[in-house]
């Protein structure tokens, strides 16, 4: 049962030998190795192909830079394995990740199965523990975990796609949506609701390393305005599934965004205010009639969405109050 690892790979050359060394040198050895290589104006596109020499379980794409998105979607248009994860460039894992994960899945008879993580500096040196068997924390349905996603679920799994392994079936016809950030938390509803049944064990197999300037780490820029919509297509995915506790909480969580998000860029990056009120405007009335006719809102996250186009500091001095 062959495992597919998904690595999109971009200005990381003092981190990728470490990343890889931990991926073939899993216990699990089934696995196929793909790394994307986005566009990468350093040497990492050469050290790709060089691992490609030194190990024939390793496939490499060479593409134009398209971001996180792009990358991760062109190594699953190729994987073979039945199953999936991805691993980011800078980061690494546990050499029996694969396999204690396999083999909790394979236990509970479920579709994805979910890991912790322990961050870690980027030149920290990790004496790896040694596991016996998996410690299976849970496992669950779909239908449980889209029901309590923002009140359980949402911190229990994890929204992080790297902490996972998946059955190929939850990716057959779902990818990532290219352009924009917070890729993870985007597509997450969207994988839970395709995962059947769904494991969490507590062992945290994934190193998260904190390294500037890679594909997943970036500042704030305008690509952060699409967090304002993408709570609102949360939303609109709840309802779709007849999970209204769930599209409410979404469309609070839209609210929280075009606010914290103006707040922002009002304080720290005025160059972007043109931008956000042209791109809130785009939506903002068809929003705000969903919401009202489908959602359950507090009577201030109602007012704030009743007069922040005309009065969005006073929607900001209201949502302040309301955060204490």
């Amino acid at each position: 049962m062959k495992i597919s690892v998904i690595v999109p790979v971009y200005k990381v050359e003092l981190y990728l030998d470490r990343c890889v060394n931990s991926i073939v040198n899993q216990t699990y050895r089934d696995i196929e190795i793909i790394l994307v290589d986005d566009g990468s104006p350093d040497n990492c596109p050469a050290m790709c192909d060089a691992w490609a020499e030194k190990d024939g379980r390793i496939k490499v794409i060479h593409k134009e830079n398209g971001g996180l998105s792009d990358a991760r979607n062109a190594g699953l248009d190729i994987a073979t394995g039945e199953y999936i994860a991805f691993v980011d460039s800078d980061d690494y894992i546990h050499p029996q990740m694969f396999e204690l994960m396999l083999t909790a899945m394979q236990g509970a008879q479920s579709n994805m199965v979910a890991c912790r993580l322990q961050q870690v500096e980027a030149d920290e040196t990790i004496v790896y523990p040694t596991y016996s068997a998996p410690t299976v924390a849970l496992t669950v349905n779909s239908e449980t975990a889209l029901g309590q996603f923002y009140e359980k679920y949402f911190e229990l799994i994890w929204m992080s796609v790297c902490l996972k392994l998946y059955h190929r079936s939850i990716f057959e016809t779902l990818r990532f949506r290219k352009g924009i950030l917070f890729e993870d938390l985007d597509v997450f509803p969207y994988v839970v609701g395709k995962a059947q049944q769904i494991t969490v064990i507590e062992d945290a197999l994934y190193y998260y390393a904190n390294s500037p300037g890679s594909i997943t780490r970036s500042g704030f820029n305008e690509k952060y305005l699409d967090t304002i919509e993408m709570h609102a297509r949360h939303m609109e995915y709840f309802l779709s599934r007849g999970l209204s506790q769930q599209a409410s909480q979404a469309a609070t969580r839209y609210v929280w965004s075009l606010v914290q998000t103006y707040q922002v860029i009002r304080k720290r990056h005025k160059q972007l205010k043109p931008l956000f009120w042209e791109e809130m405007k785009k939506n903002y009335t068809v929003r705000c009639a969903q919401i009202k006719e489908n959602c359950v809102l507090s009577r201030m996250h109602r007012v704030i969405l009743n007069i922040f186009p005309r009065f969005p500091l006073l929607a900001e001095k209201i949502y302040e109050y309301i955060s204490k």
